[in-house]
């Protein structure tokens, strides 16, 4: 082979060599490329929440979404039309809130990031909504359902229905709601019954700002108790 022949084909030989590791490196990019922007994508809508709801009888109005401590501690707007409402909430982690109507009704609605939380009712009774999407808001419906079919419960029935519930779901954000309205709240709580009832929560409930201000609360009442029956 003459040394022209011998050059030619070494400078094809490189320049296919060439072409292949380009190719081959412009493959790795974008294969590279695309797992960013797939990143990117997913990690955007980590922390959204979906919510849809429709309120029979509410026409055009305004609601108000606030938390109730510091995990959520921002409001959010909610504009109805035509009974029917929507928006796209963010949160990182399980959080209780409260849902705010324009005559000042407020009901509990509890939001976790991925929720697709759906909300239906009538304006006739805002204190009694069908909220899905999530462990909380079902069982907060599931609950009032059952109070609808005690009829007319007197207050004591109303409590032991409460009790029950919290003493059986111990981890649940309801059982916070549920003690500060049927125990809490009473012109004289009975701050045994109440530190017994939050003996049966998990340590995730009780760092909860409320339950945790609570405690305190009780510790305080319990050492005033002590220092009224020393003589």
């Amino acid at each position: 082979m003459s040394g022209i022949s011998f050059y030619s084909h070494q400078k094809e030989v490189f320049s296919r060599r060439s072409i292949r590791k380009r190719t081959g490196m412009k493959k790795i990019y974008l294969a590279y490329l695309l797992l960013i922007i797939l990143s990117a994508c997913g990690s955007k809508n980590t922390n959204s929440v979906y919510l849809n709801g429709e309120i029979k009888g509410l026409g055009n109005d305004t609601l108000y979404i606030y938390g109730t401590d510091k995990f959520y501690n921002r409001m959010d707007t909610l504009l109805v039309k035509d009974d029917k409402f929507s928006a796209t909430l963010t949160t990182d982690t399980l959080v209780s809130t409260w849902l705010q109507f324009s005559d000042g009704t407020e009901y509990p609605l509890y939001l976790n990031k991925g929720d697709k939380i759906k909300i239906k009712g009538s304006a006739a009774e805002l204190t009694s909504l069908e909220i899905t999407g999530n462990a909380p808001n079902e069982e907060l419906t599931a609950f009032q359902k059952e109070l609808k079919g005690l009829s007319t419960p007197s207050e004591k029935a109303l409590e032991e229905k409460a009790e029950a519930f919290i003493n059986s779901h111990p981890s649940s954000l309801v059982s916070i709601y549920l003690l500060e309205k049927y125990f809490v709240q009473k012109p004289q709580p009975d701050f045994s019954l109440i530190k017994e009832m939050t003996e049966h929560m998990t340590g995730g409930l009780k760092d909860r700002p409320y339950v945790d201000e609570l405690l305190d609360l009780i510790q305080e009442e319990e050492k005033v108790s002590v220092g009224k029956t020393i003589p």
